[in-house]
């Protein structure tokens, strides 16, 4: 019952990782559910274990993405256009799921910081051309833009700082 709840959560990174090996790849991380379950602590309330689980999940596509990265790159096509359409192809999957996860993250603002987070982390400005779009001092940008990484490390990396 437990894998049939968090089955569309795997089957998302199951297609985003590996379209051939998805079989393995399900197994690998239903044995990570399986793992965080038998691991848990006790928690007071339903959303603290699911929060964990899905933690879990999201750590082992990370790990998962980072070793696919690392063989990728070092995989060499015999025609340079399509080890450079292979490549457009993963980091469009990969940008897909990091601007689903922005976006989550910037429906929760407003105002300026929102704008800010427009300029910077989804159409690339510096922090000196935000700045100057909005009329703004750069400082403050900078002190925003700290701010909104934060955000992120602890929204989509579960990364708290100290």
């Amino acid at each position: 019952m437990l894998l049939h709840r968090f089955h569309p959560l795997i089957r998302k990174y199951v297609r985003i990782l590996y379209k051939d090996e998805e079989e393995d790849m399900y197994a690998e991380f239903a044995m990570t559910l399986w793992e965080a379950v038998c691991s848990i602590s006790f928690y007071d309330d339903d959303g603290q274990t699911v929060k964990y689980l899905t933690t879990a999940l999201k750590n082992k596509y990370f790990e998962l993405y980072r070793k696919s990265r690392r063989y990728n790159d070092y995989v060499i096509e015999a025609d340079g256009h399509e080890l450079e359409e292979k490549r457009s192809e993963d980091n469009l999957l990969e940008d897909t799921l990091v601007k689903d996860e922005l976006l989550r993250i910037r429906d929760r603002l407003n105002g300026k910081k929102k704008q800010i987070f427009d300029l910077i982390f989804l159409k690339g400005y510096t922090n000196q051309q935000t700045a100057l779009e909005l009329g703004i001092s750069r400082q403050y940008v900078h002190r925003v833009k700290k701010e909104l990484i934060g955000v992120i490390k602890e929204d989509v990396l579960d990364i708290k700082e100290n």
